[in-house]
C-alpha cells in the first residue's frame, strides 16, 4: 500500500486559499450588489410614497379651506337667520298682546278658543276656531 502523502507544499495550500478567498471575494461583492440594490428600490418606493403622501396632504389642505370657507358662510347665516327668529318672536309676542288686549277690551268677540301646543316650537297657546267679527274694530289700531 502506497502511503499518502502527509504534507502538500506551501505553493499548493496558498493556492487553494486564494482560490477560497477569490469565491469568497466574488461571494461578497455579489452580496453587496444584491443589497444595494434592494436599498436602491427601497428608497425609490420610499420617494414614491412621500411623493404619494405629499399629494394626498396638498388635497386635505385643499378640502379643509374649501369646509371652512362653507362653514364660515353657513355660521354667518345662521346667525343672520337667528337674530331674524329672535326679531319674529318679539314682533309675534306684540301681536298677541295685541290681540289679546283687543279681545279683552271687547273690540271683536272670538267665538271658540282652544289651548293647544305648538309641534315646532314645544310651545302652548290658544288657536282660535271661528272667524273674529272684524266690523267692530274699525279704529282699534289707532294710536
Amino acid at each position: 500500500m502506497a502511503k499518502p502523502r502527509q504534507g502538500k507544499s506551501k505553493s499548493d495550500s496558498d493556492a487553494i486559499l486564494d482560490e477560497k478567498r477569490k469565491k469568497r471575494m466574488l461571494s461578497n461583492r455579489e452580496s453587496a450588489r444584491r443589497s444595494r440594490l434592494k436599498r436602491q428600490r427601497r428608497i425609490e418606493d420610499l420617494a414614491r410614497e412621500v411623493g404619494e403622501l405629499t399629494r394626498k396632504i396638498e388635497d386635505y389642505k385643499q378640502m379643509i379651506t374649501v369646509k371652512s370657507a362653507k362653514a364660515s358662510l353657513l355660521e354667518t347665516e345662521n346667525n343672520k337667520l337667528n337674530t331674524e327668529k329672535k326679531s319674529l318672536v318679539e314682533y309675534l309676542m306684540e301681536c298677541n298682546l295685541i290681540l289679546s288686549n283687543c279681545k279683552h277690551a271687547g273690540y271683536f268677540p272670538i267665538k271658540k278658543e282652544r289651548a293647544v301646543m305648538d309641534p315646532k316650537s314645544q310651545t302652548w297657546g290658544v288657536r282660535v276656531t271661528g272667524k273674529p267679527d272684524v266690523s267692530q274694530a274699525s279704529g282699534m289700531f289707532l294710536f
